[in-house]
């Protein structure tokens, strides 16, 4: 780590034009990870902005109250000049540039070196010019506390990074863990105790990232859990389909089925549950599991993705009414492999 610190800070010194990305579909944590950074460098004089390859979900809004993300799908070009303007590039939450999506060429174009910190497994090391990756932390906002509170910067007092980096810190960790309910390491506890110290209020940030759905949001889940869930006990398994019509039916935004696949997982003998989202081309595949199941290792050889040990997702390009028939059939040759 101090190694790497050192090289982080030289990285630092004498840049004027940071930006700080994250993975399509930006979820709390990259969220969180982006914000915490852009808001660190502010306050040491480093001006950073801020791409993500789509827009946020809603309910995460009170991480950008100024409005200053900038989404690829929303503004390609004003997002590229940045891009090849930039002279660092801060790459959070992900370990691969093809995360990005359609962001993932200008990237990879881009001669401004890059940093990636991120948990997640098999960081494609030759597209980054300085690694921080942990996959044993509970989130990226976690590993990168610990970058910060290592920095000469901070000489590891969070109270000298700004209050909007706490809230975005604290965000991140709770969207990860689930609340505290999985993923945890003692450094997640010593983390959030400083945070509570620096007096962040972790009660109100609950709220918000859990209790700030739509009534919608509540009716589709109930569509999905009478009509759509489907155990296979023989695999020990759940699955549940979200198709197009339904999502209109309930006015679908994007991060609407937040926390939907964890569901499955509070019945005794399920042990892998999926959710399958229809979307424009494709079908968007959430993984998640307990006890031995690898969902990372299964979404890689079968749904062309990735994530962590028990908590993965990917794509898969099939109708619809094949979509349950083939998740069964690459689970059961999975467990038979893997016995």
């Amino acid at each position: 780590m101090k190694q790497n610190i050192d090289r982080f800070e030289e990285h630092l010194r004498g840049k004027k034009r940071v930006l700080a990305v994250g993975h399509f579909h930006p979820d709390g944590d990259a969220t969180g990870a982006v914000v915490a950074m852009a808001s660190f460098l502010k306050s040491i004089g480093i001006e950073c902005s801020i791409v993500l390859p789509s827009p946020i979900p809603s309910y995460l809004d009170f991480l950008d109250p100024r409005k200053s993300i900038l989404f690829y799908t929303q503004e390609r070009e004003r997002a590229d000049r940045l891009i090849f303007e930039s002279d660092l590039i801060i790459c959070l939450d992900f370990n691969s540039l093809s995360r990005t999506e359609d962001m993932e060429k200008a990237l990879k174009e881009s001669k401004a070196p890059k940093i990636l910190i991120d948990h997640h497994l098999n960081p494609v090391t030759e597209e980054f010019s300085l690694i921080f990756s942990d996959p044993s932390a509970s989130a990226t906002c976690e590993l990168l506390w610990r970058v910060l509170m290592n920095t000469s910067f901070t000489h590891g007092d969070i109270c000298a990074l700004p209050h909007e980096a706490h809230i975005a810190l604290a965000a991140g960790i709770l969207a990860d863990t689930n609340n505290f309910s999985n993923s945890v390491t003692p450094d997640t506890f010593t983390m959030a105790s400083q945070l509570l110290h620096s007096g962040i209020d972790l009660a109100e940030l609950n709220d918000r990232l859990f209790k700030h759905f739509s009534e919608n949001r509540l009716k589709m889940l109930g569509e999905l859990l009478t009509r759509s869930m489907v155990f296979h006990p023989h695999i020990n398994a759940c699955s549940m389909i979200l198709s197009q019509q339904t999502k209109r039916s309930f006015d679908y935004k994007e991060g609407d089925t937040e926390g939907f696949v964890n569901i499955p997982l509070s019945v005794r003998d399920v042990e892998v549950s999926a959710l399958f989202t229809e979307s424009d081309g494709y079908v968007k595949v959430s993984l998640r599991s307990k006890g031995g199941v690898s969902v990372n290792a299964l979404s890689a050889q079968y749904f062309n993705g990735g994530g962590h040990e028990r908590a993965a997702g990917g794509k898969i390009y099939l109708p619809l009414e094949e979509v349950r028939g083939y998740f069964e059939r690459s689970l059961e040759q999975f467990l038979r492999e893997h016995k």
